[in-house]
């Protein structure tokens, strides 16, 4: 039995069965984008910049709207007519020269530009009469007299005029741009270079980077006192604890010895600097320099002090705690320390010095066994709360009681 399969599968009904294809919703047509206008006075000097770098094409397409709007500007009028007889349009340009002749008779650039015009058409009598006329106007011009003498000697001065360049010939005195927009117009065109341009973006990235290392110490100054404001925190109320007792006892303590226990003291300064225990070898001279004692034997112990050897960080021996310091300021002068604390009233000064206070061991909310007033040289990456060891120097005690400690090093606490 024969099947014909074009009388089962009628093609055109099949496609008559299938659903309608919707019809796709045509997109809005993009708006293009609209320039940014520039001002009149901005497109003049546009024209003029394009005219010295002798971009004619763009000087007439900068003027060509800008003579519309204003018929009288009379360097616009002969910028066009010049740039247009650079281009070779020169019915356009003669327009534009015989409007800005119009309006002063007695312009020698638009005259000589007029000769020009009738000399490359031919017409050498009335060109010729066009640069006398020139001339008598402005007699000691150099260019006018230069003109001149090569038309006469030409054979054929339309010919003479066609081999050359029309800028041998024309001239015009461009009005100065503004100061900045001379700069800025040099720059962009140094800058058009890749290699001026990638040089540029580096000086840039390094005076940027320059002026944020000088700002930097102030400005975080500045967000550690507003984050101090902000937070709430406030160190001025902090108290040391038994202060009171503590200065009664400095007012209070002499040093009086007798002959022998000067010299025992002396003989235990000597034993101290033989063992390299320095710290105790400075309080022990400390207390002969501050007592009762001869000042023969106080000679002998200033020379003591010219053995005293450099610190070691890693092993001070005795290390004198906050209150002692307090209680007997004079005889822990020069020695070195190294406390733990919570730094407070941080001030960057500048990248040369930083200096805080650092609160030694909380006994209550507000009240410390001792406040040192640190200052270390150069810029420390810290912040107030912070907790650190400050290792350095005792260098004596301030009114309100703080002792102060030029620091060698200030690490975090457990990174010393």
């Amino acid at each position: 039995m024969d099947i014909d399969i074009e009388d089962d599968f009628d093609a055109e009904a099949f496609a008559e069965d299938e659903p309608p294809k919707k019809a796709k919703k045509a997109e809005p047509p993009k708006k293009p984008k609209q320039e940014k206008k520039i001002s009149p006075n901005e497109t003049y000097f546009r024209a003029v910049s394009a005219y010295r770098k002798e971009n004619y094409i763009e000087t007439v397409n900068l003027l060509t709207a800008f003579v519309d709007e204003y018929p009288f500007h009379l360097v616009a009028l002969k910028l066009l007519g010049m740039s247009l007889i650079h281009t070779g349009r020169l019915p356009e340009a003669e327009s534009f020269l015989q409007s800005a002749f119009s309006q002063n008779r007695n312009d020698t650039e638009a005259l000589n530009a007029l000769a020009y015009l009738e000399l490359i058409k031919g017409n050498s009598e009335t060109g010729i009469n066009f640069l006398l006329d020139a001339l008598y106007l402005d007699e000691e011009n150099e260019k006018l007299k230069r003109n001149l003498e090569r038309i006469r000697a030409a054979e054929n001065p339309a010919l003479y005029l066609k081999m050359g360049k029309p800028y041998t010939f024309l001239f015009i005195r461009l009005p100065d741009q503004p100061p900045l927009r001379e700069l800025m117009e040099k720059a962009g065109d140094v800058l058009k270079k890749p290699a001026a341009r990638y040089t540029a973006i580096g000086l840039l990235a390094a005076v940027f980077i320059f002026v944020i290392y000088l700002i930097y110490p102030a400005l975080v100054n500045f967000l550690e006192a507003f984050r101090a404001e902000r937070s709430g925190i406030s160190f001025s109320q902090i108290t040391i604890k038994d202060i009171e007792k503590l200065v009664a006892e400095r007012e209070n303590y002499k040093i009086l010895l007798t002959e022998g226990e000067v010299k025992q003291k002396f003989e235990m300064a000597k034993y101290y600097l033989e063992n390299k225990e320095r710290n105790k070898a400075i309080i022990a001279i400390n207390e002969l320099l501050n007592s009762n004692a001869h000042d023969l034997v106080k000679e002998h112990a200033i020379i003591l002090q010219s053995f005293i050897p450099d610190p070691d960080p890693i092993d001070l021996g005795y290390i004198p705690d906050c209150r002692e310091v307090l209680k007997r300021p004079l005889i822990f002068k020069d020695v070195y320390i190294k406390w733990n604390g919570t730094v407070a009233n941080l001030q960057h000064k500048g990248h040369e010095e930083t200096a805080f206070d650092l609160l030694i061991n909380f006994v209550d909310e507000g009240v410390v066994d001792g406040i040192a007033m640190v200052s270390v040289k150069g810029f420390l990456d810290i912040g107030n709360k912070d907790k650190v060891t400050v290792y350095g120097l005792i260098a004596g005690l301030v009114m309100d009681n703080r002792v102060v400690i030029i620091a060698d090093n200030v690490a975090p606490l457990g990174k010393q």
